[in-house]
């Protein structure tokens, strides 16, 4: 299945299926950077700082959080972790260029969901294409483009009108290139 989550507003997404609108999210409170996180119907979280857990918002059942990997001094990777209802979800964010920018989420080994951000971003509202093979982790997924939205592309305090930028995102970790699957798309169907 496919879905597209739209920024609308600053603070306001819009998920469709087909074109037509299907859910509205409005985070309430304040920034993710400055305090909690409210998405009537879907969470609310409370951002905090600990240890290497950044970006990291407790949910009303789990927690969800960026996690830094270093490999010597200056290499290294970070994933987004998600516990949620006894069970762990990893997201691994991958640029492939001009293909496109991606988040694939796995439980365990297997891959349940891809994400795609835009590359066209008009006036700082983002785009992002859910990709699911089971309904079941619909929510995951939206869970993880929201956060990943939150924690990396917010564009807080920012304020455009009648802009467009094109974002092109490049991965050079051979880890990271790996939980990348082409052929994922087109099981979703």
């Amino acid at each position: 299945m496919k879905l597209t989550l739209k920024q609308t507003a600053r603070t306001k997404f819009s998920l469709e299926h087909h074109g037509q609108e299907i859910e509205s999210y409005l985070i309430k409170g304040t920034t993710p950077i400055l305090g909690n996180v409210e998405i009537p119907g879907l969470m609310e979280a409370a951002y905090t700082l600990m240890g290497n857990k950044q970006d990291r918002f407790i949910l009303d059942d789990g927690e969800i959080y960026n996690v830094k990997v270093a490999r010597f001094i200056f290499f290294g990777y970070s994933f987004t972790k998600l516990h949620l209802h006894g069970r762990e979800y990893e997201g691994y964010e991958v640029g492939r260029g001009r293909e496109g920018h991606f988040l694939c989420i796995y439980e365990g080994d297997q891959q349940i969901a891809l994400i795609e951000k835009d590359r066209v971003v008009m006036d700082n509202k983002d785009t992002y294409d859910l990709y699911v093979e089971a309904s079941a982790h619909t929510d995951i997924a939206k869970i993880f483009a929201i956060h990943w939205d939150c924690s990396t592309y917010a564009n807080s305090g920012e304020y455009l009108n009648k802009s467009k930028s094109i974002e092109i995102a490049f991965t050079i970790n051979k880890f990271l290139k790996s939980k990348y699957d082409p052929a994922f798309k087109s099981r979703c169907f």
